[in-house]
């Protein structure tokens, strides 16, 4: 792995709220809400955040574990997608009109701020897997689901994420399907955190 710590590299600030996000607690509800604002539109750009990327220690061509929850921002032509997958069973997730999103691009040394409060940096993925899938539209969008979910965090409902087990619907990934086959995950680790792979 290449140590990008201690060079200048490309990264973004991203300035956005996270206000309407909520917890899923339905893989169908949120399975339907993408298809509706993803489906025939192009990807554009996959961020995570720079701290997160800077600190992953598995990958492979079309593969890369995250060990720290943060949103990661899925951007379309129409639309912002944002996803924080704190676990299995564990999704956060809201979208985002692109007025309401800002990107500022930098290259620099990694900020001292990093994975703070104020920690707006992100890191685009889109030279990152051997897979090609920027620029390519969404034919669909699939949720997985599980009857699991590993610890509870401020504001996830425990009392529906029981019956959700109950009723074996909590999501666990999300993959949007690429007009040239290529399957883009986005996962919850089945220890916790998440992952991202290509595969077709």
């Amino acid at each position: 792995m290449t140590d990008y710590r201690n060079k200048k590299i490309k990264y973004s600030m991203i300035d956005f709220s996270v206000d309407d996000c909520r917890w899923c607690y339905d893989y169908k509800e949120l399975q339907d809400k993408l298809n509706e604002v993803c489906k025939n539109h192009t990807l554009k750009k996959v961020y995570v955040s720079l701290y997160n990327f800077l600190d992953s220690s598995y990958f492979d061509d079309n593969y890369r574990n995250f060990d720290i929850c943060a949103f990661s921002v899925v951007l379309f032509d129409n639309i912002a997608v944002l996803l924080s997958v704190h676990g299995e069973g564990m999704i956060r997730y809201c979208t985002i009109n692109l007025s309401d999103i800002k990107i500022r691009n930098a290259k620099d040394y990694p900020p001292d701020d990093m994975f703070t409060v104020n920690d707006n940096y992100y890191y685009d993925m889109s030279d990152e897997f051997k897979l090609p899938f920027i620029g390519n539209k969404v034919t669909e969008v699939v949720v997985d689901n599980i009857d699991y979910y590993p610890f509870v965090l401020s504001g996830y409902d425990r009392q529906k994420a029981d019956q959700s087990v109950e009723n074996n619907c909590l999501p666990n990934a999300v993959h949007f399907k690429l007009e040239n086959g290529v399957d883009l995950g986005i996962c919850a680790d089945d220890i916790e955190y998440f992952y991202i792979k290509l595969k077709k």
